[in-house]
């Protein structure tokens, strides 16, 4: 028996949990955030920039990478894209202040880590709103 495009669509994303979405929607808010911060720091080491814009790159970059996630996130799942982009703006927030904790040794939770957190809140929870009423049914 030969199945159709659409069915093997289907079959195929009756196999997926909502979980690797959220895996794969956080792993390319990550890479995002590699790239970002690479060209970044290239840009910092070959011309005459400063540092004082520093801060306001990571949290364009936290919402953009965020906002991401929680579309990609929501395109998979099958409903309520609010909650899975929330999950998946915190997954993103914890990761980062945990590897603050790890890499930083007198890293602290400060007033910049709490704004880091509820940025990835709320681009997620956005990005989950986008990705889940641009899904293609």
């Amino acid at each position: 028996m030969k199945t159709t495009k659409s069915e093997t669509r289907i079959i195929s994303e009756e196999n997926n949990s909502p979980l690797l979405y959220l895996l794969k929607g956080t792993s390319i808010a990550y890479a995002v955030t590699l790239i970002v911060f690479i060209v970044y720091s290239i840009i910092l080491t070959y011309t005459d920039t400063t540092e004082e814009n520093l801060s306001t790159v990571i949290m364009i970059t936290v919402v953009v990478s965020v906002l991401i996630s929680g579309f990609d996130t929501a395109r998979g799942v099958k409903n309520k894209g609010l909650i899975w982009g929330l999950i998946a703006g915190f997954i993103y927030s914890a990761i980062m202040i945990i590897v603050g904790f790890c890499v930083v040794p007198d890293y602290k939770l400060s007033a910049s880590s709490l704004i880091n957190l509820i940025l990835g809140l709320a681009g997620g929870g956005f990005g989950g709103i986008i990705g889940i009423n641009t899904k293609k049914y």
